[in-house]
């Protein structure tokens, strides 16, 4: 009974054996240990202790010769990937003890060509403007309720480059006065009124006069029983040939007169000296809100 115990504990660490596969420089080892196990018998008491021993042996060398084998075949351990650096940008606030830090992402931007979108052309003087002084003098004169309204509409229309508009209030004008007086007579259309606008700055003079400068109250008779009262901007001056515009207008008035007019100061006083009154551009309203006339120059 205990040689066919011998035999089949010998088969098991065989078929283990042959099922392992051999580690680099233990054949010798093997080796020995099968030897010892088919060895001359020896005495019953002993065998199963050598049989013991053998199988100890035999499984503590296979387990050596796997752990082995698995640290051969380990490669180098995985490289863990790394992401690009992030930029840090740091904004100093100016201030000697405190800043800010922002930490962005790396970013590829593309250039792109730069567009220039073209100004648009402006559709009239008015919308160009005028460059003159300001003139904030208090005007002792009143308007009435109905030539502040005309005034108001006059100064939206130029604004808005209304050629249109600004025809329309010139024919009812000259509904009342016979002789169109509304830019000696080229508010009659509106490609007449655009063509004077563009020579003369005729909207943007307009609208200047009428919003900046003072104005005087005047009269005159319409027919031998009518009185008809308007206001003119510039005012009316008139004065003898030994007086001067600068006796009756101050430095200011002056100054922004000459520019609305395109000349200078000196030009404007000497220009209305030599005639005893101001003769260039000015616009005129009646009482009762009609457009009266508007000149360039006489």
């Amino acid at each position: 009974m205990t040689d066919r115990f011998h035999d089949e504990v010998s088969n098991v660490f065989a078929d283990i054996e042959a099922q392992t596969p051999p580690a680099p420089h233990w054949d010798d080892m093997t080796t020995g240990f099968a030897k010892l196990a088919s060895a001359a018998p020896v005495p019953t008491w002993r065998k199963p202790i050598a049989l013991i021993a053998a199988a100890v042996a035999t499984v503590a060398v296979v387990g050596v010769a796997m752990v082995f084998a698995s640290l051969l075949d380990t490669g180098p351990s995985p490289v863990p990937a790394t992401s690009p650096p992030a930029t840090t940008t740091t904004v100093d606030d100016g201030s000697a003890t405190e800043s800010s830090t922002t930490t962005t992402d790396p970013v590829t931007t593309s250039s792109s060509p730069t567009t220039t979108t073209p100004a648009t052309e402006a559709r009239c003087s008015a919308e160009r403007g005028l460059v003159v002084p300001s003139y904030d003098a208090a005007d002792p004169n009143s308007l009435s309720a109905e030539a502040v309204a005309l005034r108001d509409n006059l100064v939206d229309l130029a604004m808005a480059c209304d050629f249109a508009g600004l025809v329309a209030l010139s024919v009812e004008a000259a509904l009342v006065n016979p002789d169109d007086l509304i830019f000696w007579g080229a508010a009659q259309s509106t490609d007449a009124l655009a063509d004077h606008d563009a020579q003369y700055d005729s909207l943007a003079k307009l609208a200047v006069a009428l919003t900046e400068l003072p104005f005087s109250v005047e009269q005159w008779e319409p027919t031998p029983d009518e009185v008809e009262v308007f206001y003119v901007w510039p005012p009316v001056t008139r004065y003898d040939s030994d007086e001067s515009l600068a006796d009756f207008w101050d430095e200011d008035l002056l100054a922004i007169v000459a520019a609305l007019n395109g000349v200078t100061v000196e030009d404007l006083i000497a220009d209305s000296d030599a005639g005893g009154a101001y003769d260039r551009f000015r616009i005129a309203i009646t009482e009762t809100g009609r457009w009266m006339f508007a000149f360039v120059g006489d």
